[in-house]
């Protein structure tokens, strides 16, 4: 992880005491490493889905919005309207 990365997440994982962060270097980067592969998991989801609208006919613009009001996991079943197998 990058020192920019580092500095953008600490506000998430530390407590601040007198305008200074307190905390334990190895707890909080360790929690911030699982949040990023977290975040990873849930790209790799995401790019996966997409693949499969594709492949059942969406164009992208819909594939994304049917995204923003499904969960990933839902996509399999997902078919434009009109087009069911």
């Amino acid at each position: 992880m990058g020192e920019r990365r580092y500095y953008k997440l600490l506000p998430q994982f530390a407590q601040t005491l007198n305008g200074r962060y307190v905390y334990e270097q190895d707890d909080v980067v360790t929690r911030m490493k699982e949040h990023l592969n977290h975040e990873d998991r849930a790209r790799t989801v995401r790019t996966a889905a997409l693949d499969v609208f594709q492949a059942h006919g969406f164009g992208e613009e819909a594939a994304r919005k049917w995204l923003q009001r499904h969960r990933p996991e839902e996509a399999v079943n997902a078919w434009p309207r009109g087009r069911h197998p």
